[in-house]
């Protein structure tokens, strides 16, 4: 049987790749998303400035309909990538939440975490500010759009 390329359109770099190379990706990648939720679950909140940023938006009944991720799922010094939404929520302060799309202005990948550091986008190795946007270290040659945001009932919603 001969591999064929597929094309990708899933928010990453643009690049062609063989079906095989697709599976194998989506396993590597169910496995981390499990991984990620259970180790969720063992430390909720995460360290302050560690790399706390999880995919989706929590598992919560009382949720609200345009909630992002619940206020204290996102550390001081931390944040949380929504990829459903496409909106990265940082937390720079205490009282103080911050949102951006999750999507680099450099290639169009989706930034891959968040840390004490800043946003990081790992296809090329722009970070940008947790606080603004901004680009620290680029090649992104644009800040992270601002996204509106509010909070809800103890959640952060789009606003």
């Amino acid at each position: 049987m001969t591999e064929e390329p597929a094309e990708t359109d899933a928010g990453a770099c643009a690049h062609r790749t063989t079906r095989r190379g697709v599976l194998a990706g989506a396993g590597v990648v169910g496995a981390t998303a499990l991984l990620a939720a259970c180790s969720a679950d063992a430390e909720p909140g995460g360290q302050p400035g560690a790399d706390t940023s999880r995919q989706g938006g929590g598992d919560r009944g009382d949720r609200p309909e345009r909630a992002i991720v619940a206020v204290d799922q996102v550390p001081v010094g931390g944040g949380f990538i929504d990829t459903e939404r496409n909106v990265v929520v940082t937390r720079p302060a205490e009282d103080d939440w911050r949102a951006f799309s999750a999507t680099c202005t450099h290639a169009s990948c989706l930034v891959s975490s968040v840390n004490a550091d800043g946003i990081n986008c790992t296809c090329h190795g722009t970070t940008f500010s947790a606080t603004d946007g901004s680009v620290i270290r680029g090649p992104a040659p644009e800040p992270l759009p601002s996204r509106p945001i509010a909070l809800e009932d103890g959640w952060i919603v789009s606003a």
